[in-house]
């Protein structure tokens, strides 16, 4: 069933008790867009838990608002998802929840339709801009007040999936809800929270970049860039996750590359992909040949196989399109 922001509030606003759950490999904008739906939802009595498969990174755990506790025996009486086009991204939490998740609230074009209502705007640079919508209504309604806690977390989750307003899925409407959040903040903290994502980097992570750098494979014929991080590389560098979070768009970097690839060991031979566009190839229909999915500029699928052939496949599915 797909509904609108409007009956988000009118399904949500009497619950007893939500669970919010955002996807395996926490980013930016699902971490945003779940605390902020908590936060307005806490200010209407309602009992809130937002859960993850993942730790939190550390970078984002600035936007995690102190909320009531809710004891485990509270049962929920809706599972809402948040920024998740495939229940899969539940990850561990998938058996105890998939079957019951009862709204979706999601911007991928890709998503799979799971839940039993849907709210979705593939339109929307982010689902933290959906849950603006949301905590609009709630505003409007004089229901909630949209608190500097609120702000923070829609305003960082629209900002780091768009690349800092950067990337195409920039519309209009983002910029006018980033300004009316920004009136909100205080402009010196947006600054240095920018430098914290967007900038700063560990000394590992640099490191990291630098040894991708000399192993990256440019395929000009396809003006597409591929680096990959084997779990060798890893275990014989002793890199932690935290290291390698946000290269997705690592081989972006690279002069006159339209399509990015970054391949990393999860297993021996399965591999993450995530891909990036700059040019008309829709890496989101690439992505479903393989299972996955996501964005027509930035997605992601697993593919089971060795490194070469891996990407001799993804390289024939690029030329289909070419």
């Amino acid at each position: 069933m797909r509904v609108t922001p409007l009956d988000v509030v009118e399904t949500l606003k009497d619950r007893r008790c939500v669970h919010i759950l955002i996807h395996e490999n926490p980013d930016g904008d699902c971490i945003g867009a779940g605390y902020a739906l908590a936060s307005a939802l806490q200010q209407i009595g309602v009992k809130v838990v937002v859960k993850c498969s993942d730790p939190i990174p550390e970078k984002f755990e600035f936007l995690i608002p102190k909320l009531n506790y809710v004891p485990e025996r509270v049962k929920p009486d809706i599972v809402v998802t948040v920024d998740m086009a495939d229940a899969k991204m539940l990850g561990t939490y998938f058996d105890d929840y998939s079957y019951r998740i009862g709204l979706c609230i999601d911007h991928h074009v890709s998503n799979k339709n799971y839940a039993y209502r849907l709210c979705l705007d593939t339109k929307a640079s982010s689902a933290c801009e959906i849950i603006y919508d949301v905590v609009k209504v709630m505003q409007i309604r004089d229901m909630i007040e949209i608190t500097e806690e609120i702000a923070k977390c829609i305003y960082v989750g629209m900002e780091t999936d768009t690349g800092c307003f950067r990337y195409s899925n920039t519309s209009p409407k983002t910029l006018r809800v980033a300004s009316e959040l920004l009136e909100l903040l205080d402009r010196e903290y947006i600054a240095n929270i920018n430098h914290h994502i967007f900038v700063e980097k560990s000394f590992s992570q640099i490191r990291l970049e630098a040894m991708l750098a000399k192993t990256v494979k440019i395929y000009r014929d396809y003006n597409c860039t591929i680096s990959v991080l084997t779990n060798k590389m890893i275990e014989e560098n002793n890199f932690s996750k935290s290291d390698y979070a946000g290269l997705a768009n690592f081989p972006m970097q690279f002069e006159k590359t339209k399509i990015g690839i970054f391949m990393k060991e999860v297993e021996p031979n399965v591999f993450k992909i995530s891909m990036r566009s700059v040019s008309d190839i829709n890496v989101s229909e690439i992505c479903q040949q393989f299972g996955g999915g996501g964005h027509a500029k930035a997605a992601g699928c697993r593919i089971i196989g060795y490194e070469n052939d891996i990407i001799k496949s993804l390289l024939d599915a690029i030329a289909e399109q070419a």
